[in-house]
Parts: structure tokens; sequence; C-alpha cells
């Protein structure tokens, strides 16, 4: 027997709307598993990195290499316990004797190229480089002479070393109390370009044909008070029974002089300006040492030593 059901007019309202919310539900769940953050991994998907094998680099060091320091070969990534097996080249022949990560400056000079083959299990590897100039580099700076003071020209001695063994030349500049003079040769400083209490400086840059090296700056020095010096020559000849020499000295300072007998014949005398007067009697036949000395405010002295000898005919 056939039984007939009448349906519920609500449940043919209400099933497709359902149907429409089930299929909107599924299509947001697949949106976010597509939408994850930059760089997360959805865990399905992520690949476990190999314990041993992955990228590996070489590079030389310094990147700029010149005879003064040795070249390394630095091998960068994954190597594992492989073993490294290194071959160096110079100018394109094989330095024989050196299997290791480094290579002696001793092996190259200037201007050649450097090449090493690295090989990391199944893997070579090969880098090269240029070796570039060195420049000069100054190991000690003086000033000549030893003593300075005004009036005396001053001049820079300089000893300095060249790596590759290129010419080495200088500039210098020159400064009094801080501010640079001009000079006219760079390599000294004239003695009227400074006075007693000034300080002298000079900075130094060596340099080589295809660079300058650092500038070397010693210490300034303090222009210490000059001593005097004698001008004049004294008398040897003279007529009559009077002996009369004007001695003079000058200062580098520009100081006022003052003068005395250190040395000489009884009766003879000499001014404080320098006048030196003796009055040759009988006991005056022979040979007289005589010395003279001048003297400025700060003590410094100068000397003049001579010979005077008398005969009477």
């Amino acid at each position: 027997m056939l039984k007939i059901v009448k349906s519920n007019p609500y449940i043919r309202l209400y099933l497709p709307l359902l149907s429409l919310f089930l299929l909107l539900t599924l299509v947001s769940c697949a949106d976010k598993e597509d939408e994850l953050p930059s760089g997360a991994v959805s865990k399905t998907s992520a690949t476990l990195p190999a314990e041993t094998g992955g990228s590996v680099s070489l590079t030389l060091v310094p990147d700029e290499p010149t005879v003064q320091h040795d070249i390394k070969a630095v091998v960068s990534g994954s190597v594992g316990s492989d073993e490294l097996n290194y071959s160096w080249r110079v100018d394109g022949s094989s330095v024989d004797g050196v299997g290791t990560e480094s290579l002696a400056s001793a092996y190259f000079k200037k201007g050649q190229q450097v090449s090493v083959t690295v090989i990391v299990g199944t893997e070579v590897l090969s880098a090269s480089t240029e070796v570039n100039n060195s420049v000069p580099e100054i190991r000690r700076v003086s000033l000549a002479p030893v003593d300075i003071y005004a009036g005396v020209n001053v001049s820079v001695q300089v000893e300095a070393r060249d790596a590759d063994g290129d010419s080495i030349g200088y500039n210098s500049s020159w400064f009094v109390n801080g501010a640079e003079v001009v000079t006219v040769h760079s390599n000294w400083l004239e003695g009227h370009q400074f006075q007693r209490g000034d300080e002298i400086s000079v900075e130094v840059v060596p340099y080589d044909e295809e660079g300058e090296g650092v500038v070397y700056a010693p210490l300034p020095v303090t222009v210490p008070n000059g001593p005097p010096r004698f001008t004049s020559l004294p008398s040897l000849s003279f007529k009559a029974k009077l002996y009369r020499y004007q001695a003079q000295a000058v200062d580098p300072d520009g100081d006022e002089l003052t003068y005395r007998l250190e040395t000489g014949p009884d009766g003879m005398t000499v001014s404080e300006d320098g006048l030196v007067l003796w009055t040759i009697g009988i006991m005056g036949v022979g040979t007289h040492e005589i010395e003279l000395v001048a003297t400025d405010p700060e003590g410094a002295e100068a000397y003049q030593k001579y010979e005077l000898t008398i005969d009477i005919r």
C-alpha cells in the first residue's frame, strides 16, 4: 500500500539556504590555507635541510691584497667533513709545495695575478685577484740641525720604506704657530720665517708613482734663544804702542750684546760694546793668547780666540 506523506513547506524553504551556507564555509577554509603569512611554511609542505651538502662559496681575503700581507682562501657554506684541497697559481704558474689555505706574500709581487682552486668533495671552486700597490710608509722624521734658532734654515730628514721597492718622494707642509707658511722648497724652512718662542711643525706625505701614503706629523718644536756669533776678525798688525780692535758680534734674536775679556795680557781691556785696547810696553814682547766673549741677555755666549805676537825691532 502506498502511503503519501505531506512535506513541510518550511523544510523546502530553508534547504537551499542551508546548502549555500555549507558551500561558503568550505570556500572560506580553503582561502585561509592559501593566505599564510610571508615566511610561514605549511607544515604539510615543509622541507628539512640536509645534514651535509648545500651551497659552498670561495672568497680571497683581503679584498685588495698587497705584498704586505698573505692571501687567504676562505671557504664558506656546508662542507661537512669533506677534505679541502688547495692549489695556488701566480701569473698562471703553479706554486709548488703550497697546499694550505694561505699563500705567503713572499710568493707574489705587485701587479701579479694570484688564483686558487679549492676542491671540496665533488665541487671545484676557483677565485683570483690582483696584487695592489703598497704606498710608502714613513718610519721616522727629524728636523736638522739639532740646534734650531732664528736665522737658521731648518730641513726635514725622512726615513721611509716602500714594500714594493718603488722610488719614494715627499711633500712637506710647514707650520709656524699652527699657521701654514709658504716655502721656497718643501723640504726646508728658511730661518727668517720664524723667531724665538715660535712653534715649528711639519707634515710629511710620502708617495710613489701610484699613490700617497699616510701623513706623518711629528711633535712641534719650540724655537729656543739663539746664541750670538762674532762677525769681525781681530787685528793682528798695528803701528805704535797702542793695540786697538773693535770686536763685533750679532745675535739672531736681535738682542743687545755685552763683551768681556776672558783671557789676555796684562793691561788689555775690552769695553761692554766690544772695543779692545792695550798699551804695549817692553814686557809685551812675545805671543799672547786672547779670548773675547759676547753674551746676550739670556746668557747665551759666543767666543773668539786668537793669538797676538809682539816683536820689537
